[in-house]
């Protein structure tokens, strides 16, 4: 795995995670 894609693969995870937490808070 390139680092690029690792990187992209943890942001989206990340955004995947904040998107959750915020429809949860809502």
């Amino acid at each position: 795995i390139l680092p690029l894609q690792q990187l992209v693969i943890e942001y989206s995870l990340d955004v995947a995670r904040i998107r959750k937490y915020m429809n949860l808070k809502t």
